[in-house]
């Protein structure tokens, strides 16, 4: 990776860490969080790197097979350090994991922008912020609901934890080989998978908080 992409992880997250002296402790949690998505984000690059560079394989082929995988366990360490160390609580994990994958997206935008600015147009703006950001969040997000339920089912810690990596890992390719096909048709449909995910757990979210809120 070159200097650029350490110089956009500077400039945006130095002044995001001020907040962590100010804010309320949710607040400082969720800054937190978003931080360790962008410090995923510059690991995983240098780890993509050195794979690539090591592995005789195209890149369309890298970026479906290989690149969801350690971007998705990346993003996945943080959440489940949180789960065993302080809470495995469903809105705690859901909202924390959802932070990781969209700081991730903002930094991964950033240095895909920088690397392409001459080429970038609104239209590209608008699918990485609202295909390729929603799908980091959704998929990261995703693993946070499930780390939350299986570890309250012990029997199934260790399969639920395949299930769920492997959710988002297939998630992830899916969207990967959808949006690199070189038929149009298909691209818009990647670029709609994760708005269609994103919008029925924003329902089953707030229907389910408006419920807690009524049983109190």
């Amino acid at each position: 990776m070159n200097n650029m992409s350490y110089i956009l992880f500077i400039c945006v997250t130095a002044p995001i860490c001020s907040l962590l002296l100010v804010a309320e402790q949710k607040v400082r949690r969720s800054v937190l969080f978003l931080l360790i998505g962008m410090g995923c984000c510059l690991f995983v690059s240098e780890l993509n790197g050195l794979l690539n560079n090591h592995l005789d394989v195209d890149i369309f082929y890298f970026t479906t097979s290989v690149t969801p995988i350690t971007e998705e366990l990346t993003k996945a360490i943080p959440i489940f350090i949180f789960a065993i160390a302080y809470s495995d609580k469903l809105d705690d994990l859901m909202m924390n994991a959802f932070f990781v994958g969209i700081g991730f997206a903002v930094l991964e935008n950033l240095v895909l922008l920088t690397q392409n600015f001459s080429s970038v147009t609104l239209f590209w703006a608008v699918i990485r912020g609202f295909a390729s950001g929603l799908m980091h969040g959704i998929c990261t997000g995703l693993v946070g609901i499930c780390i939350s339920f299986v570890r309250k089912k012990k029997k199934l810690l260790y399969c639920g934890l395949f299930a769920t990596f492997s959710l988002a890992i297939v998630y992830h390719s899916i969207f990967n080989s959808l949006v690199q096909s070189s038929l149009k048709a298909i691209n818009y449909i990647g670029f709609a998978l994760p708005i269609s995910a994103y919008i029925p757990i924003v329902y089953f979210n707030s229907k389910r908080k408006r419920r807690s809120a009524q049983a109190k």
